[in-house]
This record gives structure tokens, sequence and C-alpha cells, in this order.
């Protein structure tokens, strides 16, 4: 429940737990599909392979740019409260937040 943790654990520390959550899960699926043989005649780059070597390489970088880009950015909230910004809203129902995740991930692969 809410009540129990700090507005700090809440907003920051839930926000880049949640980021990092589904941005490495929604991963999953392609690292599986990659490690099947029988899948690998439809990759894009069929001459490209992936080694646990390049697969350690990629996820070094993209781990020390969510930890200088995205955990500063989920720290800014403290930022937007000296401003004046706050919270006073209630959250929206787990529907509505399943609903925006989901459309955020369409959004997101289709756009960028």
């Amino acid at each position: 429940a809410r009540a129990s943790l700090t507005p700090f654990q809440f907003r920051c520390l839930g926000t880049f737990v949640l980021h990092e959550l589904f941005y490495w899960s929604s991963y999953l699926p392609f690292l599986i599909c990659d490690s099947i043989p029988s899948l690998r005649k439809y990759k894009i780059q069929p001459s490209k392979t992936n080694d646990i070597a390049s697969h350690i390489h990629c996820f070094t970088h993209v781990a020390i740019s969510h930890l200088l880009v995205v955990m500063p950015s989920t720290l800014a909230i403290n930022f937007f409260q000296w401003l004046g910004i706050t919270e006073d809203t209630p959250l929206p129902s787990p529907s509505t937040v399943i609903l925006q995740v989901i459309a955020f991930f369409i959004i997101e692969d289709y756009l960028f």
C-alpha cells in the first residue's frame, strides 16, 4: 500500500524499478526466439550472430545509460515539487494504468 512507502520510495524507486522491469522483460521473447535455431531463418540480419559476449556488451552499455539518464530523470520529481508541482490528485485505477501501459507500448513501438 502507498501509505507504507515514503514519497521518495513510491515516486522515484518505484517508477525506476517498474520502468526497468517493463524495459528488460519486453526483450525476453526476442532473446528466446533468437536462441531457437529453427527461428533464425526469420532474422532481419541472418548473417549477424548474437553471441553471449555481444549481449553482455550491449546490456552493460544500456544499463549504464539507464543509471545515468533514466534514474536521474525519475529523481527529477523532487525538483518539480520544489517548483510547486504537487501530486494531490488520486492515483488512477489499476485498469486505467494497464490500458495506458499497453497503449504507450504500441505508440512507442510504432513512433520511436
